[in-house]
C-alpha cells in the first residue's frame, strides 16, 4: 500500500527507484564490514513485465533478509480493512458528488460513463479512495494482477525460503497518510487523475521501461513532475519517511546480515554516505540534470544552483555536494561558489558482467582532502 499524491496514478504505480547500476533499479551499498541491497519497487507489473532483471534475483539470494516499506502479513490482517474504510468513505452523510467542484465530478462521471464502471456505487468515497477504486478497476480491464508487483513477489519467495520479513514502517503510519492525501487530492488533481487513468497502459509501459534499465533522468523527472505542485507532500510523505528510515538501513550496516530492501522510487536515494568520507550529518546532491538555452538570460544557472541550495538547506541539509561531469558545462560556475572537485567510481560490486573501467582504482584514505 503505497499513496502518493498529487499525480495519483503515477504515484500508485510508479514507485521505482534511481539506480546506482545502469542496468536496473537495485543499489549496492557497502561499508567496511558488510553489504546492503536497495531495490526499486514497481508495485504494480504485468505477466509481460517477467522475468525481472537480473540483479534483482542476484541481490536476493546474497540477502539472508528483506525489508519491505510496510510488511504485507500486517497488511492483511482482518483489521486493518475496517482502518482503512474508516479513512475511506464520509461520515457526516456528504457525498463524492457535494464534495467536488461540478467541473470534476463531470470529469469523473465522463470517465466512468466512458469505461461503463459504476459511479453511483462510489457516492460514499473520499476522492482519494474514489481514484483508487477506478485504478483497480482500469487495472482488472487491462488485465494487470496487483499481486505482480515486486514486491509481492519477494515477500513471498522470502516465506518460502524462511527469510525474515519485515517493514520500515508500520500500516497504521501509511494510513496516517491517508489524511494528508485526503487533504491534498484538489478538483484540479481528480480532474488530471482521470486522465491518467485513460492513458494508463501507454504510462505503465514507459515506467517499466524506465525502471527496468534504472533510467535515472527519466525517473526522477516523473517524480519531480508528481510533487512539483505539492511541497508539503513531498516533504511528509518522501523527506520525513526517508529520514525515518536512514537509521534502520545504516543499522543493517553494522550488524552480521545482509539485507536486500525494497522501497519506492522517491526513496531511490537513501543510501548512506560512504565511510570513507567522515561525514555525520545528511548532505544535499545537487545534479545538473538541468539545462539553459545559450538564449536564456544571464545569470539563469546561477539561479537554477541557488534554488537548488536553499530547497536542500530547507529541508535539512547542513552540508551540500554538486555533482557533475568532469568538463562539464556547470563545473566551472560550481568552483565559483566553494566546490571542491572530486572523482567517484561507482563499483558494480559483482552484480554486472562489465568490468571496472580501465585505469581507475578504488578510492583510499589518501584522497580525502
Amino acid at each position: 500500500m503505497n499513496f502518493r499524491c498529487p499525480r495519483f496514478i503515477l504515484g500508485m504505480l510508479a514507485i521505482s527507484a534511481s539506480s546506482a547500476l545502469a542496468e536496473s533499479s537495485v543499489w549496492v551499498v557497502s561499508s567496511g564490514t558488510n553489504t546492503l541491497y536497495l531495490a526499486g519497487s514497481c508495485h504494480v507489473l504485468r505477466a509481460a513485465d517477467y522475468p525481472l532483471p537480473p540483479e534483482f534475483d542476484r541481490a536476493y539470494r546474497q540477502a539472508s533478509r528483506v525489508t519491505l516499506e510496510v510488511s504485507l502479513a500486517e497488511m492483511q490482517q482482518p483489521e486493518i480493512a475496517a482502518k482503512l474504510n474508516s479513512c475511506a468513505v464520509y461520515t457526516n452523510g456528504t457525498t463524492l458528488q457535494m464534495n467536488l467542484s461540478a467541473k470534476a465530478y463531470a470529469r469523473v462521471q465522463a470517465f466512468c460513463r466512458q469505461r461503463d464502471y459504476p459511479l453511483d456505487r462510489l457516492q460514499s468515497s473520499r476522492p482519494w479512495s474514489m481514484a483508487m477504486t477506478l485504478l483497480l478497476m482500469e487495472m482488472q480491464r487491462l488485465n494487470i494482477q496487483p499481486t505482480n508487483g515486486v514486491d509481492c513477489l519477494f515477500d513471498a519467495r522470502a516465506h518460502a525460503d524462511g527469510k525474515p520479513v519485515e517493514g520500515l514502517e508500520t500500516v497504521d503510519d501509511q494510513i496516517g497518510f491517508l489524511t494528508l492525501i485526503d487533504k491534498g487530492l484538489d478538483d484540479d488533481q481528480v480532474i488530471q487523475t482521470m486522465a491518467e487513468l485513460e492513458k494508463l497502459e501507454t504510462s505503465l509501459s514507459g515506467l517499466v521501461a524506465a525502471w527496468r534499465a534504472g533510467d535515472e533522468k527519466t525517473l526522477q523527472a516523473l517524480a519531480h513532475d508528481e510533487f512539483s505542485d505539492s511541497p508539503k507532500l513531498y516533504q511528509a510523505l518522501i523527506v520525513d519517511r526517508n529520514r525515518k528510515w536512514i537509521g534502520r538501513i545504516e543499522s543493517y550496516l553494522k550488524g552480521p546480515e545482509r539485507v536486500m530492501v525494497i522501497v519506492g522510487a522517491a526513496h531511490g536515494q537513501l543510501v548512506p554516505v560512504p565511510p570513507i568520507y567522515r561525514v555525520t550529518d545528511q548532505p544535499g546532491l545537487i545534479l545538473d540534470d538541468s539545462h539553459a538555452l545559450t538564449s536564456a538570460p544571464s545569470g539563469t544557472v546561477d539561479a537554477l544552483i541557488e534554488g537548488m541550495e536553499a530547497a536542500l538547506k530547507t529541508i535539512g541539509a547542513t552540508s551540500l555536494i554538486a555533482s557533475c561531469m568532469a568538463g562539464g558545462p556547470w563545473r566551472g560556475l560550481y568552483e565559483k561558489r566553494g566546490y571542491d572537485p572530486v572523482t567517484l567510481n561507482m563499483g558494480r560490486s559483482g552484480f554486472s558482467d562489465r568490468g571496472e573501467v580501465p585505469g581507475v582504482r578504488p578510492a583510499g584514505p589518501s584522497d580525502v582532502p
